[in-house]
């Protein structure tokens, strides 16, 4: 049985004739980068707890941790060691990544700490305040 007009395996068969970045939307990640480094997020009952991937680093130098309106920002920079590699897979430079913190989150006692290659981030939960209240009209 003959197919008059189309290819063989239909749109597969275009893949191989677009440029490089249109083949890029076949990987993992949609077509997106990777992200700079991994997280976790994660409750307890009296705590937010993040956590991230970032081995090799000098905390002190080389991380840095804010909190502002309600969003969690870690940037860290890994600094390029010049030698001959073959093959390297490890991410240098800056990298950002950031999230928004639910609403009972305390920001004002955020604690820190990195231990063998991971960044722990925890926050007390406190009671959500009401998102909306109803406000009296006088007359």
């Amino acid at each position: 049985m003959a197919m008059q007009g189309r290819r063989p395996f239909g749109a597969l068969a275009g893949l191989f004739d677009r440029p490089m970045p249109q083949i890029a939307a076949l990987s993992p990640f949609g077509g997106r980068r990777a992200p700079a480094f991994r997280i976790e997020e994660y409750t307890t009952d009296e705590r937010l707890v993040v956590r991230a991937e970032l081995p090799g680093l000098d905390p002190l130098h080389d991380v840095e941790v804010t909190v502002a309106d309600s969003t969690l920002t870690i940037h860290a920079v890994r600094h390029e060691e010049h030698r001959e590699a073959r093959l390297s897979e490890v991410r240098y430079g800056s990298m950002t990544r950031s999230l928004r913190l639910p609403p009972e989150a305390d920001t004002t006692d955020v604690t820190a700490r990195y231990d063998q290659g991971v960044l722990e981030i925890a926050m007390p939960l406190r009671e959500p305040k009401p998102r909306s209240r109803r406000v009296l009209v006088e007359t």
